[in-house]
């Protein structure tokens, strides 16, 4: 098989042009005028090739082009999106507000009922201290001689004494009671979701 001396030359020179950057061969269309000239049948190759880029070329601007066209939807869709979320924001805003009046005005039972029950039980405190004493009074061993009248003053008042005490205990477990129920309200009411 006879090979071209001058096809040799050409690739030879082409090569040189590449790494060297030659300034005669640096020029593309000069470039492939020489390899044409030396091999004919290598243009239907670079032909192809040339196609192959202008498809490279179109499929890279379509790309562009639809990332463009992406993010400007993105960017419509955000600026949507945070519209709509202060929105939102707002209006659970103003649900929370409804029942938060609701939790303010319990919460306001149940200091005063808390302020009832603490009266309450100073009372109780009270009475139980005053019984005290009048069983003190009131004890056979007692070194305080009491005569009989005095004695019956002091039966008579460690009766209604524990009366008292009776009725204090009972408002004490109603206000219990009350402020169980009311804090099991505000445990209902609290809100889900923050």
């Amino acid at each position: 098989m006879k090979v071209n001396k001058a096809f040799i030359l050409g690739a030879c020179l082409l090569m040189l042009a590449v790494f060297f950057g030659c300034g005669w061969l640096s020029n593309e269309e000069d470039a492939r005028k020489m390899v044409i000239d030396k091999d004919a049948s290598f243009l239907r190759i670079l032909e192809e090739k040339d196609g192959v880029d202008k498809k490279i070329k179109q499929a890279r601007n379509a790309l562009s082009a639809e990332k463009k066209a992406a993010d400007s939807r993105i960017r419509k869709i955000k600026k949507e999106y945070s519209v709509q979320e202060k929105e939102v924001k707002l209006e659970i805003k103003g649900l929370k507000e409804g029942i938060n009046k609701y939790v303010n005005e319990i919460k306001s039972d149940i200091r005063s009922l808390s302020s009832k029950l603490k009266m309450k039980k100073r009372i109780a405190k009270n009475l139980n201290s005053s019984i005290k004493e009048a069983n003190r009074l009131l004890d056979k061993d007692s070194q305080i001689k009491l005569t009989p009248e005095e004695r019956k003053k002091w039966r008579e008042k460690l009766s209604d004494l524990k009366l008292q005490k009776k009725d204090i205990m009972a408002d004490i477990g109603v206000l219990n009671n009350e402020l169980s129920v009311e804090k099991t309200k505000v445990r209902l009411l609290k809100i889900k979701n923050k």
